[in-house]
């Protein structure tokens, strides 16, 4: 029965405003947030149908991000996140890395649940192998119907 699902945050649930940038999310964070004047929102946007549908499974799941970096304390979404996330977890903060399994056999550790108890939603399909290396229920995020999806078979399951 899965207990908790956790969602990486960059390009799952926040994307560039610029939708012809492919590069790293927390990247282009970490270069741009002390330059003058700027404004989090001009670059970045969460994905209002995915948070809306989130918040909705709010009552009836654990839900939970584990990101690699530091965008997500942003205070332009730190806030919304904390609304319908019981915790964040940053793989950096933790000093670990997505792409490695152990990083999930901690998260597991962190959240209390057995591994098989958790489903990850990542856009990373190297971060989805780590995790399933890890025995976590991890899929490859490609879509909000995908999505919905995916978490209904969950909620069917339990």
């Amino acid at each position: 029965m899965i207990k908790a699902l956790v969602f990486d945050l960059s390009r799952t649930l926040l994307f560039p405003v610029d939708k012809n940038y492919q590069g790293k999310l927390n990247a282009l964070y970490k270069e741009l947030k002390d330059a003058s004047g700027f404004s989090f929102l001009d670059h970045f946007r969460l994905d209002e149908n995915i948070m809306i549908y989130l918040r909705s499974l709010k009552k009836t799941c654990n839900l939970y991000i584990f990101t690699s970096g530091i965008i997500q304390d942003d205070p332009a979404i730190k806030p919304r996140l904390e609304e319908i996330f019981e915790k964040v977890f940053s793989a950096e903060k933790m000093g670990l890395n997505k792409k490695d399994m152990n990083a999930y056999t901690k998260l597991s550790k962190e959240l209390g649940f057995k591994s098989y108890e958790i489903k990850l939603i990542d856009d990373s399909e190297v971060n989805v192998k780590a995790a399933r290396s890890a025995g976590i229920n991890a899929v490859l995020f490609s879509s909000l119907n995908d999505l919905r999806k995916k978490i209904q078979e969950h909620l069917s399951s339990n």
